[in-house]
């Protein structure tokens, strides 16, 4: 019973942002789901990347039931970042059904990320 409610309180902290954190073996998955996937690429060293979280998880709140955000590790996956030519971070790739459609590379603004996040909506006719 313990280890249940641990690995529900882990669950619940994990999507409490909206932002998933992606591994290797759930990367392709997303990508592949049909919806338009956001993927930050980070790293915990990177300052630009710290600096862009609190932006990213906030607009990830306002349209996470439309859009999949996901965060994914370069230290941990640096061989789909090499991949995907990731080259320098923070990068968000914008993913639908498994094809990379747009990127952004460094830190944005919030006001960016929200009107980015409008105009996928409108791109792929999501009200």
């Amino acid at each position: 019973m313990k280890k249940i409610l641990l690995v529900m309180l882990l669950t619940v902290a994990t999507y409490a942002s909206g932002v998933k954190a992606l591994s290797a073996g759930s990367f392709n998955k997303v990508i592949n789901s049909g919806k338009p996937v956001l993927v930050k690429y980070w790293a915990s060293w990177c300052g630009p990347c710290r600096e862009l979280e609190p932006k990213y998880e906030a607009v990830a709140k306002k349209y996470g039931k439309k859009i999949i955000f996901t965060k994914l590790n370069v230290d941990k996956y640096k061989s789909i970042a090499r991949s995907n030519a990731v080259s320098s971070i923070p990068t968000i790739i914008l993913y639908h059904n498994g094809k990379e459609v747009d990127r952004v590379l460094s830190s944005v603004s919030k006001e960016y990320l929200d009107e980015w996040s409008r105009n996928i909506l409108k791109y792929f006719n999501i009200k």
